[in-house]
């Protein structure tokens, strides 16, 4: 196998390429939600509905989001009318449209040079791009001329590609042990298989090639530095494989991982940065903080290309635990441990709003000690965390989302506890078109100190959402949705389920209901109108039918 060829900075991509049939065009990245109204009543309330993620229908949290987005802003992997298709499966003939993409390579060239011949009727779009994959070493056949472009991708065949563009396999040799064993072997080593969740046959879907792409982006290229070798009647003698790092002193090459090498070698110097795929490519406007946190104080990467935001995205692989029920400092207790208590950073925040030293006397220590019309004071800190507190802490309870991070790679290990809680709040007025807004009052939220903070009395707030962060353009007076707060704003819409026309056949005040036969417990910050419900006798609710709605988690808000 012949070597690559360097690969320029890619500034865009080309009419054709924006309407290859494999990536069709560019979504809008909104922040989490398309309304669709679902006119629902419940208890005398309506309610809106249907949320999406990264500006698609079909793609879901569960989904490698962040991969998505950053390919999608990059427009390397995009969607088309019917989504982005995250569970499609990947052929050969699109992946090579991916690695043509993203490596920026001018398909139209290669149409007429493309070497195998099978490219060809209903795969004819992808002929060109197939053709300059295969002459920039990216991609081979499968002997005698066959690409096979119907064949879906497996992820040891995609992952030779992405390792193929970092630099490797420059020779056959590599593959001296045999591609699979030798393309996973390396794969492992340098991370191009994490978080894709496959194993090395079965077919790759786009949510994991998107994946795989991010892998790539965030690795760092190689030059061989070892000896090629001779052939001698047939036979490759001296060969010896070795691959160094890039290294260079272009500010450019801090733009990602930002990295610096600790050893000085003829191919490597000490102290210059290492180079990253997605900083060789992007010529430094792909740009990632591997160190923020995100609105609810959760760590986090913050991504950015050309100098505009594409989104900040929890670090799901230091998720230790989370509850959705009351934690007790014991919880936190038995989860850590006494030495992780006793030595590591603590960064714990509720709704956003983040606990301070526990000497401190800052606004928002203030704000957290005051337990004034709430169930509890939500301020906490290392001192409640013994195995014999055995009471509730941060105002935690059902329907509240408790996360627990640990961060034990840094040069200060950090755990970080976030405290999110889910609102009901109603529309106060139909989408104002001209201000491109809408109005939303939230219940149980105070303000207090310049933040949001939880108060389950008959304290409310109200909120505008902007049309650049949300689908709103649906929104009608009285609507009602779930929403989460921080940093004195609405941070995310959340649909409820709606349960309708049951009978209440019997109910514990702010504990339970029991309708249709079902036993519902109360969220910890549900609302419910006193006068439609306890007015009532038990033998009345039960001419009565009712809709409930409850939170993700299943718990009755409202």
């Amino acid at each position: 196998m012949g070597q690559i060829s360097t690969f320029s900075p890619k500034n865009g991509p080309s009419q054709a390429e924006k309407f290859c049939k494999e990536e069709i065009r560019m979504r809008n990245l909104k922040r989490a939600l398309s309304l669709t109204l679902a006119s629902v009543m419940l208890l005398g309330m309506m309610v809106i509905g249907s949320s999406a993620v990264a500006g698609y229908s079909d793609v879901d949290a569960d989904d490698n989001v962040e991969a998505i987005e950053v390919l999608q802003a990059i427009e390397v992997m995009v969607g088309d009318d019917r989504g982005f298709g995250p569970d499609r499966p990947v052929n050969r003939a699109e992946m090579a449209v991916v690695m043509g993409l993203l490596l920026n390579l001018d398909y139209n060239y290669y149409v007429s040079t493309c070497p195998f011949a099978d490219v060809s009727g209903n795969y004819e779009w992808a002929r060109g791009w197939v053709g300059a994959c295969a002459a920039n070493g990216i991609v081979s056949g499968r002997g005698e001329g066959i690409y096979d472009p119907a064949a879906t991708v497996t992820a040891v065949e995609a992952a030779s590609m992405m390792m193929r563009a970092l630099g490797y396999f420059r020779y056959q040799n590599d593959y001296a042990d045999g591609f699979m064993v030798s393309t996973v072997r390396q794969g492992t080593r340098i991370g191009i298989f994490e978080g894709v969740g496959t194993d090395g046959s079965t077919p790759m879907t786009r949510n994991q090639v998107a994946q795989m792409a991010l892998n790539a982006l965030r690795s760092e290229m190689v030059d061989f530095t070892g000896t090629p070798g001779i052939e001698v009647n047939g036979v490759k003698v001296g060969y010896r494989a070795e691959y160094t790092s890039r290294t260079s002193t272009e500010k450019k090459y801090n733009a990602i991982e930002g990295r610096t090498s600790d050893v000085a070698s003829g191919a490597n110097h000490k102290g210059q940065y290492y180079v990253q795929l997605g900083e060789e490519l992007y010529d430094g406007k792909l740009r990632l903080n591997n160190s923020a946190t995100d609105a609810f104080g959760r760590p986090s990467r913050h991504w950015e290309y050309d100098g505009k935001a594409i989104g900040t995205y929890m670090k799901k692989e230091l998720l230790d635990k989370e509850w959705t029920t009351e934690v007790k400092g014991k919880d936190l207790y038995d989860l850590l441990g006494a030495d992780t208590i006793k030595n590591y950073d603590f960064d714990v925040t509720i709704d956003g709003v983040s606990i301070d030293e526990k000497t401190g006397t800052t606004d928002n220590n203030t704000v957290l000690k005051d337990g004034t019309n709430n169930s509890g004071k939500p301020y906490f800190d290392e001192t409640f965390m013994a195995k014999t507190y055995k009471s509730g802490i941060g105002q935690t309870g059902k329907g509240v989302l408790t996360q627990v991070f640990v961060d034990n790679n840094s040069e200060d290990p950090t755990v970080y506890i976030a405290i999110i809680n889910t609102y009901l709040a109603k529309a106060d007025d139909d989408y104002n078109e001209r201000k491109d807004e809408a109005s939303f009052t939230i219940w149980s939220v105070d303000y207090k100190n310049k933040a949001l903070v939880k108060d389950t009395s008959e304290h409310t707030v109200s909120r505008d959402v902007k049309g650049e962060d949300f689908d709103i353009e649906d929104v009608k007076d009285g609507d009602i949705v779930l929403v989460r707060v921080a940093e004195n704003e609405i941070k995310e819409i959340i649909v409820p389920e709606i349960l309708p026309d049951l009978t209440i056949n019997s109910f514990s005040k702010k504990d339970w209901i029991n309708v249709g036969g079902t036993k519902y417990d109360y969220a910890n910050s549900a609302q419910y109108d006193t006068d439609a419900l306890y007015q009532y006798s038990n033998s009345n609710l039960k001419e009565l039918t009712y809709n409930v709605v409850l939170d993700m988690y299943g718990y009755l808000i409202g």
